[in-house]
């Protein structure tokens, strides 16, 4: 699997941490239609809440694949949209914090896969490690 990202990512006068990439993958793989190209774009934001170290973060990425043609199987391709939102609080010191977030993740499908498309809503807390500080 080969992944090819370029990214730019700055912080603010007011600490806010932001990146914006794109990114193009190429998969192979014993079986044909296992195999994939890809593109992809993403973004994030994170802001400083108060005094604590608490944070508040957005991310997003658009994924499109498209995988390899075989011999009598669909071709398939598919669109993948994926969002967070989360809360940060630092707790046990060195980095460490707990996070809250909420997601929404959606796959659309081309017809000749046969696949339905669908959305998931998440909630999620996370124990967290944010290095390099």
């Amino acid at each position: 699997r080969y992944d090819l990202a370029l990214d730019y990512s700055a912080t603010t006068r007011r600490n806010a941490q932001w990146v914006i990439g794109a990114a193009f993958e190429d998969k192979t793989a014993d079986t044909d239609y296992l195999g994939y190209r890809g593109v992809r774009v993403y973004s994030a934001f994170r802001q400083p809440i108060g005094h604590a170290g608490g944070y508040g973060a957005l991310s997003s990425t658009i994924r499109f694949v498209d995988f390899r043609d075989a011999l009598f199987i669909t071709d398939r391709q598919e669109a993948r949209f994926f969002t967070r939102a989360a809360l940060g609080m630092p707790i046990f010191g060195n980095g460490f914090g707990v996070e809250g977030g909420v997601s929404h993740t959606r796959r659309d499908y081309n017809q000749a896969s046969f696949l339905r498309d669908y959305d998931s809503f998440g909630v999620d807390v996370q124990l967290v490690w944010n290095f390099g500080k």
